[in-house]
């Protein structure tokens, strides 16, 4: 499959994963009243778990066994996460940005880079 197709299907699971990431925020911080910090990482692991089995399994149409690129795909995770909370915290809580905004305005700087490393290093 070529990288045009790969990158168009990668951006259809991106969108509607990141949909179910930013309601599920809304929803955690606005109507269960649970801090915001909390709130995206619980968001951001249904997401991720969600995103990460679409992705192998249409985007990328990768058989291997889930072990050989889950290990790869926690990585990315981690490094995903911490810069999610560690920009979550400076705009938001140092200077004031809504959380909704800081966090879609993340998901959109993590585009092209976690792209690249799902096609070269996690689903390869």
């Amino acid at each position: 499959m070529n990288i045009i197709n790969n990158f168009i299907k990668y951006g259809i699971v991106g969108g509607f994963s990141f949909l179910v990431d930013i309601l599920l925020l809304y929803f955690l911080v606005e109507f269960l009243n649970i801090y915001y910090l909390i709130s995206v990482t619980l968001s951001l692991i249904v997401a991720t778990l969600l995103n990460y089995y679409l992705n192998k399994k249409w985007s990328f149409n990768n058989t291997k066994a889930i072990a050989s690129s889950f290990n790869k795909y926690i990585i990315l995770f981690i490094f995903n996460y911490i810069m999610t909370i560690s920009m979550m915290y400076f705009f938001v809580s140092i200077l004031d940005f809504n959380y909704l905004v800081i966090k879609s305005v993340i998901v959109i700087l993590l585009i092209f880079w976690n792209f690249i490393v799902y096609k070269f290093y996690v689903y390869k």
